[in-house]
């Protein structure tokens, strides 16, 4: 019988591999007040460097069942590393997950930064326009092929040094919204208009259009 374990996806890079990184981009917006950040957590059906491969149907499931969580707004996350144990100590916490959604292979993330200690530190990272690894963390199982089971318990996204996804997310623009001061932003010296990115497939197309550039 295969048990549940915690499953974090963070992996310490061999030095060959330093440089072999993803870069994706992330969108942040002002919201009422709140810094709200839009980004891919993880991608799909690919083997990460932890040898274990989570599918686009177990992640759409996963984000189904999380909707509870996203409204009571349990998705503590850490800007510090993945905690030692399945759950972020909440005086620990600087974000939160509110939504998550599977796309194109790719399992997003929306987060409210928090008004914590932690938090105003990856907001400060933020609004710096440095880039970051990302990597999810769960309680689940793994089959003798490190597919990822039905079983598995989704728990938050913590920022990470090296993801074993290879997953590292970088600003793309500010958008300033209801209860903030202006129509446009600037991060890191890149300016855009202000668009509507308030559905989930603007914003993930955005970001597919970013990471073709990028590449």
């Amino acid at each position: 019988m295969i048990m549940k374990q915690l499953l974090i996806e963070s992996y310490t890079v061999p030095p060959k591999e330093v440089n072999n990184k993803n870069s994706y981009g992330y969108i942040s917006e002002s919201i009422n007040g709140k810094l709200v950040v839009t980004l891919p957590a993880t991608k799909c059906d690919v083997r990460n460097l932890n040898e274990r491969v989570y599918s686009s149907a177990l992640m759409e499931g996963v984000s189904k069942r999380s909707k509870n969580a996203f409204e009571s707004r349990e998705l503590l996350s850490s800007v510090n590393e993945h905690p030692s144990e399945p759950y972020v100590t909440p005086g620990q916490a600087s974000h939160v997950v509110i939504d998550a959604w599977v796309q194109e292979g790719v399992f997003y993330n929306k987060w409210e930064i928090l008004e914590t200690a932690t938090g105003k530190d990856l907001r400060a990272l933020i609004e710096s326009g440095v880039s970051f690894g990302v990597s999810i963390r769960g309680l689940g199982s793994v089959d003798y092929n490190g597919n990822i089971q039905e079983d598995y318990d989704y728990l938050g996204t913590d920022c990470v040094a090296e993801p074993s996804a290879q997953l590292r997310v970088r600003p793309e623009v500010v958008k300033e919204s209801a209860g903030s001061p202006g129509k446009n932003s600037s991060i890191n010296g890149f300016t855009k208009e202000s668009k509507d990115m308030k559905d989930k497939a603007s914003v993930t197309r955005y970001l597919s259009e970013q990471k073709v550039l990028m590449q």
